[in-house]
């Protein structure tokens, strides 16, 4: 996350995005903030979408940022051809193209490679 331009910022709002609709989750009252972690048992199960937006006081707040998705994973043991076969969704290409994904793999706890 980038700082914002405008000087007046108070903070950023962190919203749960679905169908054109954010439900606020949590505020950051750093308008110096340039990172922050969230973290939901949810993405366990399906890929969230988030947005944010800048506030200001008194009560004004920006326009939702771009779409910003988790990616989540799933795999599937094929017991026949003694193989795991992981599949997930496609990450959206704005504000910039997605060219590629890497894989870790880490095998007994070693470092992924």
């Amino acid at each position: 996350m980038d700082i914002s331009e405008s000087s007046d910022v108070a903070a950023y709002v962190l919203y749960s995005y679905k169908d054109g609709d954010g439900m606020p989750l949590d505020t950051l009252w750093n308008p110096l903030a340039t990172s922050y972690t969230y973290t939901s048992s949810v993405t366990k199960y399906f890929s969230v979408s988030y947005v944010i937006t800048a506030h200001r006081r008194p009560d004004c707040t920006s326009p939702f940022s771009n779409v910003i998705n988790t990616i989540f994973a799933g795999a599937n043991i094929d017991t026949c051809n003694k193989k795991v076969v992981i599949s997930w969704n496609t990450y959206p290409s704005l504000p910039i193209k997605v060219t590629s994904y890497s894989i870790l793999v880490s095998v007994n706890g070693e470092t992924p490679e």
